[in-house]
């Protein structure tokens, strides 16, 4: 009696654990994620709670209805425990309507062939009440049912087994003992087989109740650690979908195995695409695929008109061998057009788009420094628009831009390419010639006065108005040391044409 009393105990306080852990995963909301595990450890309840009702019973027939009770557990455990293992290296809503039925259907003849086991005894025949213990206890002879669900439960602890062994054998290191703790949990029913197989017990009771609480706490401490079951999976692949860059999984051979929704982008309706080789479908990747040999590689290239930085990222195993690759492409077309623009506003004017005094400092100093190595020709030219003041207050400042804009466009359209046009400041223009000496120089800025006597401007009543403009000329000397001496002789010549009546071209003269 002490001895039932103590087993039942046992059982009740096990069917406590066990509906609290189903508790613990409901308040923290696992269900949704991990409802494999909640149906486990429920199945692992009903056949706890089941056996503890069986061994008070006195009759078959209260150990037929018992049996019932307990079967509503022990004939899922595998399905649920496949799908639970299943779910850590695939998405079980994924996992097709056929192989689930497959999964549940040995389960389901179970449990019919225990409901209806009086008739055919396919699980159980045979059945007595075990008098030679410490108290009256069911035995029966196995039925052939009995040993094609006891395969299909071993086969799933098998599969189960496999599969946390290889997520610990390729886990990192900070999740190895969430990992091991998962295998060491499907480890349990085995050890209990062993000792039913080498006959320690040899009284027909079942201690499987108490593995599967064992094996429950175990489950439940490795889920809950770090909880890297709900977050680190999902965590991984809601960054890996949804990252900017277009993200392409490669093996050895440059064989697409995966790739992000961001990648969908780039393939521009392609079809399914898993398998292929990406040289096949971007020629612009096979450089940078050929030269990647276990190392970084970050370069640029174009694709579809668009501009992508590509990095190549080698995947290693854990012997720190090469497994594959990671292409990234960023799409740094728009950074790339507004460093353009950056670098087009750090050296142009922003009214008339030409050149400013900065820029045309820097290149006019290489084309001076070449000319002095070389002794070749080089002359520079001032313009000044002409009482640009009284433009400015007769007609207004917008009018005075147009004008200055206007200027420049007229002035640029009298120069070479290879002649360097800037803005000085405020309304003066320079310009600088290289490969050309004094007399040239002269008869283009007389070309630019002409043009600029030429044009003609209309203020906002549409009132037609005219400018001139004023023009010094000069060129590198052999005495010259910097280009500021050149642009110094230039601005004296400009100051000589104002004096004269402006609208002139001076050259300098020493």
């Amino acid at each position: 009696m002490i001895t039932k009393i103590f087993i039942t105990t046992l059982l009740v306080v096990s069917t406590v654990i066990l509906i609290s852990l189903c508790a613990l995963i409901l308040i923290r909301k696992k269900i949704k994620e991990r409802k494999y595990l909640f149906l486990i450890l429920l199945a692992f309840a009903f056949y706890s709670l089941g056996y503890c009702v069986e061994i008070q019973g006195q009759t078959l027939q209260w150990v037929h209805i018992s049996l019932i009770f307990e079967y509503i557990g022990i004939a899922f455990i595998p399905s649920f425990l496949i799908l639970f293992a299943l779910s850590y290296i695939t998405e079980t809503e994924k996992i097709p309507l056929l192989i689930k039925f497959i999964i549940y259907i040995i389960p389901i003849i179970t449990f019919i062939t225990v409901l209806t086991d009086p008739y055919h005894n396919l699980l159980h025949k045979n059945s007595f009440i075990d008098h030679s213990g410490p108290f009256p206890i069911v035995s029966f002879e196995k039925g052939i049912w009995y040993w094609v669900h006891i395969a299909y439960y071993n086969l799933s602890l098998l599969i189960a087994n496999l599969i946390f062994l290889k997520i610990y054998l390729k886990s990192h290191s900070r999740y190895k003992n969430q990992t091991a703790l998962l295998f060491i949990s499907t480890l349990i029913p085995w050890i209990t087989l062993i000792l039913y197989l080498s006959g320690i017990i040899n009284w027909p009771l079942d201690i499987n109740p108490f593995s599967f609480t064992i094996m429950a706490i175990i489950l439940y401490i490795a889920v809950k650690k770090q909880y890297l079951i709900d977050i680190v999976p999902i965590a991984r692949d809601l960054v890996f979908e949804n990252i900017y860059d277009a993200a392409f999984v490669l093996d050895n051979n440059g064989v697409i195995i995966d790739y992000n929704r961001s990648a969908e982008n780039i393939l521009s309706g392609r079809d399914y695409i898993i398998g292929q080789n990406i040289n096949d479908i971007f020629n612009e990747l096979s450089s940078s695929l050929d030269e990647s040999q276990n190392v970084q590689i970050v370069t640029e290239t174009t694709i579809n008109n668009r501009i992508y930085n590509i990095q190549n990222m080698p995947l290693t195993s854990i012997k720190n061998k090469s497994i594959g690759y990671i292409f990234l492409l960023r799409d740094i077309t728009e950074y790339k057009k507004m460093a353009e623009q950056l670098q087009k506003l750090a050296i142009t004017d922003e009214l008339t788009g030409i050149y400013n005094r900065r820029h045309f400092n820097e290149l006019s100093l290489r084309e001076f420094v070449r000319a002095k190595r070389n002794k070749t020709q080089l002359s520079v030219i001032i313009m000044d628009i002409d009482h640009f003041k009284i433009v400015n207050d007769t007609y207004g400042h917008a009018t005075g831009d147009e004008v200055l804009k206007t200027t420049a466009k007229s002035i640029s359209a009298s120069i070479r390419s290879l002649d360097i046009f800037a803005r000085w400041g405020g309304e003066e223009f320079i310009l600088c010639l290289p490969e050309t000496s004094i007399i040239p120089a002269q008869k283009v800025a007389e070309r630019i006065r002409l043009s600029i006597n030429e044009l003609a401007f209309h203020d906002k009543q549409n009132n037609v108005f005219k400018v001139s403009i004023s023009l010094g000329v000069s060129d590198l000397k052999e005495y010259n040391e910097t280009l500021d001496d050149v642009i110094g002789a230039a601005d004296k010549a400009l100051y000589e044409a104002k004096s004269k009546g402006r609208n002139k071209v001076v050259v300098f003269n020493e």
